[in-house]
């Protein structure tokens, strides 16, 4: 089992979101309104010197899905319009994952 960890421009969201379920990924977690200071772009501090916010996602899957994720993440990146919509992610082996 492996653990991504995804970040990205809230705009980004329906997008990466489209991406998960259309690979039918049935187990991750979203937070919708964090901030950020990443790589590429513009901090984004929903404050007035720095507007805006990121989304958070927690995705837990195979070995297999994390290549597909990754592949269509970076396709993401390479079409986006502005370096403020650049995607990053990691990941990382969960000893445990547990549904009851």
């Amino acid at each position: 089992m492996k653990m991504i960890y995804i970040t990205a421009n809230i705009s980004m969201l329906p997008q990466i979101r489209e991406v998960l379920d259309g690979l039918n990924i049935n187990s991750y977690q979203v937070i919708e309104r964090a901030w950020s200071k990443s790589p590429q772009g513009d901090k984004r501090f929903d404050d007035p010197v720095w507007p805006g916010y990121n989304a958070i996602l927690f995705v837990q899957t195979d070995e297999s899905h994390c290549q597909q994720i990754a592949l269509k993440m970076k396709l993401l990146n390479e079409n986006a319009h502005n370096e403020n919509e650049f995607i990053t992610w990691a990941e990382w082996s969960l000893d445990k994952f547990t549904t009851s």
